[in-house]
């Protein structure tokens, strides 16, 4: 199994996802196997853990509020420190991008959606790129979550030929049930907490 990268192709087909998403995604229809979207999941998984890496030790002092459980003023994180961590953060999301595939592609199934596993994943692998470049920085990452979210939406309708409207319903009905189970679990939790 052989993978190429060119830094210049993941800029432009990064680019293009960005600014003309379904042009993206009906360009990366025709890509026959999972090569690709594969690459490109662990190109922007790697840039996604740099980014992280410098923002724990470059940007520490801002942070240093939300990282005092982990880190103390003494103790301030070093670059060799948090590297190992975020290269193996790393290899999970890109493992995990299968799984929340399929995950994805079993949902479409129950939804009776007609469409295949790979477009699942190109959809999901594709939609993460704003999240990863742009969602460590602080207050607008936000936006670049709620991008994803849209791109997702964009990738489903084109590769699953459904309407934007029902590609937006399917996602957003399990992220609500996810939103709704995880309050009520934190709020049980921290209930119980003396």
């Amino acid at each position: 199994m052989e993978l190429t990268f060119s830094p210049k192709e993941f800029v432009d087909k990064t680019k293009k996802l960005l600014r003309t998403p379904e042009a993206f995604y009906k360009s990366v229809e025709k890509e026959k196997n999972w090569k690709e979207a594969f690459t490109y999941s662990i190109v922007i998984s790697v840039v996604a853990a740099l980014f992280g890496v410098l923002e724990v030790t470059l940007l520490y002092p801002l942070f240093q509020n939300q990282l005092s459980g982990i880190f103390t003023p003494e103790n301030k994180p070093q670059l060799l420190d948090v590297l190992p961590a975020f290269f193996v953060s790393a290899i999970i999301v890109v493992a995990l991008g299968f799984v929340w595939s399929g995950a994805l592609h079993l949902w479409l199934k129950l939804c009776r959606v007609k469409g295949d596993y790979w477009s699942a994943y190109k959809a999901y692998t594709y939609s993460r790129a704003p999240l990863s470049l742009f969602g460590w920085i602080p207050y607008i990452g936000v936006f670049f979550s709620l991008y994803s979210i849209y791109l997702l939406v964009v990738g489903m309708a084109v590769h699953y030929k459904i309407s934007r409207k029902k590609a937006f319903l399917l996602v957003i009905i399990p992220l609500a049930l996810l939103f709704v189970v995880q309050t009520v679990f934190y709020s049980v939790a921290t209930q119980s907490l003396p």
